[in-house]
């Protein structure tokens, strides 16, 4: 190696060298800057901030009302699946979809010819058995005359004692011929109304005024017994049947006033009223059954609910809000900062003057999202929503509308 090239190695590394401890000396500068700014805080009283971050709204006081949502349909005040209770082949069929009718009137009937021979044939059974037991009666009545006659002979012993014996034999016979002569009338009478009763029954009628919903048979078809043949939903009233959840059941009342919107008349809506309630939960569905009627309308909308209301048919669903209650003052907070006990108590924590604090419930009415506090806030306090899980009695807290304020500032 050259002397020259000695000394530029000697120069690189030297400049490397100063580069180094330059900012080594800066750092330490730095340090002890940091140092002095730390133990000018400690001596200033300055403390890192240490609180806790949550999200708050205001406990709001004023009228209050709750009410659900519930889905629905409609339904005739009564409906029946008519049917024939013979079976045969229908050879006459009066109605069809939409027919309005009385009680008691014709809808079907099946061929007959075969009930009419069964009646006329019971019928002649039980003229014979009529006869037979005419026959039995006179023949047992002959006999007791024949007994009255000879008995005085007996005693007068003009006659012996075994003719007497072998009449009363044959009067005990004679009555029990009409025992069985009078068992096999019954049976007969029987048959007759039977044979009667399938002969009215090759007609069915309507048991109630009402319109036809559905027509399931033609004419010509052979229908069974308890084969439906037509449905039938009475033309006078229509209710809308609810299911209400247990929890709600509670707040459900006779006379409560109802808005429908029914989606097959474009949802509109339509005023009702509660009309019947059910007097016990279903155990199955938990579900208490409600049913609505619609109300007479009133003021301008009057002909136009009343117009509705007459589009409105047995299987329609309809969407129902219902009251369940309402205050006219009230503190509320939201659903979601109400918290529960062990035991099921339910609390909110408040963060008013940046301090957490845990605040036991009496909870009133519950809506969707709000709830009644009827014991434990006076309304205008600080609820926490969100940031509750790390929170004690006592914690320092600072809401993050606080902070953001702060950060403006």
């Amino acid at each position: 190696m050259s002397t020259t090239d000695v000394k530029r190695l000697m120069k690189k590394y030297t400049s490397t060298f100063a580069l180094i401890l330059i900012c080594g000396l800066l750092g330490a500068c730095d340090a002890g800057e940091e140092a002095k700014a730390s133990s000018a805080g400690k001596k200033g009283g300055f403390k890192v901030n240490s609180a806790v971050l949550v999200e708050t709204t205001t406990a709001q006081k004023g009228p209050f009302a709750v009410q659900g949502d519930y889905a629905g349909e409609f339904a005739a005040e009564r409906s029946a699946e008519v049917a024939f209770e013979v079976s045969g082949r229908i050879v006459e069929l009066d109605y069809d979809i939409g027919d309005k009718l009385e009680k008691g009137d014709v809808l079907a009937k099946v061929d007959r010819t075969a009930y009419l021979q069964k009646v006329r044939e019971a019928r002649a059974a039980v003229e014979m058995a009529r006869a037979s037991v005419g026959e039995a009666e006179v023949a047992a009545e002959n006999l007791e005359k024949d007994l009255e006659r000879k008995r005085p002979l007996l005693d007068k012993q003009l006659i012996a004692e075994r003719e007497i014996e072998n009449l009363e034999a044959q009067l005990r016979g004679a009555k029990q011929k009409i025992a069985v002569a009078k068992a096999t009338l019954d049976q007969n009478n029987a048959r007759l109304q039977t044979a009667r009763e399938n002969l009215r029954n090759t007609e069915v009628r309507a048991p109630f005024d009402a319109k036809v919903a559905a027509r399931h048979v033609d004419l010509g078809t052979y229908v069974g017994p308890s084969q439906p043949v037509f449905r039938l939903v009475s033309d006078d009233a229509i209710y809308l049947r609810v299911n209400v959840p247990e929890q709600d059941s509670g707040n459900i009342a006779l006379g409560k006033p109802v808005t429908l919107r029914i989606s097959a008349l474009g949802g509109e809506a339509i005023a009702g009223k509660v009309a019947r309630i059910a007097p016990a939960i279903d155990p199955k569905t938990r579900m208490l059954r409600v049913d609505v009627e619609l109300a007479p309308a009133s003021g301008e909308d009057q002909q136009e609910q009343a117009k509705a209301a007459e589009r409105v048919r047995p299987g329609m669903y309809a969407q129902v809000q219902l009251e369940l209650g309402s205050r006219d003052e009230a503190v509320t907070v939201p659903k979601q900062a109400l918290l529960e006990e062990r035991g099921g108590k339910p609390y909110v924590w408040t963060a008013d003057g940046g301090e957490a604090q845990k605040k036991t419930l009496l909870i009133g009415l519950r809506g969707r999202e709000q709830v009644e506090v009827v014991e434990g806030l006076e309304g205008g306090e600080a609820i926490v929503l969100r940031g509750f899980e790390k929170l004690q009695p006592g914690t320092e807290v600072q809401s993050l509308k606080d902070q953001k304020a702060g950060g403006k500032q």
